[in-house]
């Protein structure tokens, strides 16, 4: 499975939508708070205020959640061989 982070989003959708264990919930949810995390940058890319700290922490966040859908994957196919 290629990282969901170099994914396009039409191929992330396909990984999804194909028969298949992963990737699953977790990894969809974690995309999914990956991109309320940017929209949260574009708020503040917006503002007069200065965000920088909050544009730090989002952008961080989006990584950090990429990584952990990606990590998800790994674990599931884990525990799947642990039962074989």
């Amino acid at each position: 499975m290629t990282e969901i982070a170099q994914q396009t989003l039409q191929e992330h959708l396909a990984e999804v939508a194909r028969k298949s264990s992963t990737p699953g919930g977790c990894a969809v949810a974690t995309v999914s708070a990956a991109k309320a995390c940017a929209l949260i940058n574009m708020v503040a890319n917006f503002t007069k205020d200065d965000l920088s700290d909050i544009l730090s922490r989002a952008k961080a966040s989006r990584s950090k959640l990429l990584e952990l859908a990606d990590e998800d994957g790994v674990a599931f196919a884990a525990v799947t061989a642990a039962h074989d």
